[in-house]
Order: C-alpha cells, then structure tokens, then sequence
C-alpha cells in the first residue's frame, strides 16, 4: 500500500517554502560564468537564492532603472 501521506519530514527539507506571490509556470534558464556557476551551485538553497537575486535586481530596474518605462 503506499503512503496516503507523501509529506515526510524527509521530503519536506527539499520543497521550497511557498511565497504569497504564484511563481511562473515557466522556469527561467541562463548560462553564467564558470566561476560563478560553481559559486552558486555550492549554496544550500541556491534555488531560493537565486529568486531573491533576480526579484531584488528585476524590481530594481523596473523602478530605478526605468524613467520612461510604464
């Protein structure tokens, strides 16, 4: 019989944490630097990382960046 309940602690430590905002149904995908890729494939939560790096610098730009910009 399998599990009626997949949700296991061990489970759970890979599933990032839900945001109020809906994530893309799409992923993003971009080839960096070699140095830079190993940089961000040692972080313990890189995918986390990264969203909050590309929001941070994408609102940043909207905003900042964007005098003539709707």
């Amino acid at each position: 019989m399998s599990n009626p309940n997949p949700q296991t602690e061990q489970l759970q430590a890979y599933q990032f944490p839900r945001s109020e905002v809906p994530l893309a149904q799409r992923p993003l995908t971009v080839r960096v630097r070699q140095d830079i890729d190993e940089f961000i494939r040692q972080l313990p939560n890189r995918n986390e990382w990264l969203r909050q790096v590309i929001t941070e610098a994408a609102e940043a730009e909207r905003t900042d960046g964007c005098g003539d910009c709707a």
